[in-house]
Formats: C-alpha cells, sequence, structure tokens
C-alpha cells in the first residue's frame, strides 16, 4: 500500500481504505465474483488462466484481496 502520513486515522478508517482500494480494479471484482459461484474455492493458476492473467499478476490482485480481509488463501504443496 502506499504510503499514508501519520494522521490520526482511526482503524475503522484505514480497514475501510483497504477494502476500497482492493475492489477498485475491475478484474478483483470478477475474482471475488467467480470465487463467490466456486463453493469449493479456485487455483490461483485456474483464476490466472481463466482472467488471462499471468501467475505474479493474479497473486498480487489476490494479495491485495487477503490484506483487506475480503478473501482467505490457504497454501497447498504441489
Amino acid at each position: 500500500m502506499g504510503a499514508i502520513k501519520a494522521n490520526n486515522y482511526l482503524n475503522e478508517e484505514l480497514t475501510v481504505s483497504l477494502i476500497g482500494r482492493a475492489i477498485s480494479h475491475p478484474a478483483r471484482i470478477k475474482v471475488l465474483h467467480k470465487l463467490h459461484q466456486e463453493t469449493s474455492g479456485a487455483k490461483s493458476i485456474d483464476l490466472a488462466r481463466w482472467l488471462n492473467f499471468n501467475k505474479s499478476t493474479m497473486k498480487n490482485h489476490l494479495d491485495m484481496l487477503k490484506d483487506a480481509g475480503l478473501l482467505e488463501i490457504e497454501y497447498l504443496p504441489h
């Protein structure tokens, strides 16, 4: 996240800001919608393929959703 000046922001204000930033990109909205449809979750590689993104771009989008508390990520070994 970009630098935030040291003002007296409440945790709630910072949380809303993170959520707003996370949902400000249409690809992240598509990811949330797709995951809402998938009852058993989805692999990041499948999401990347579905959105025609490379793996690193998909990881960045997923990390932003996770940081905003909108997504839980479970890491599984191959």
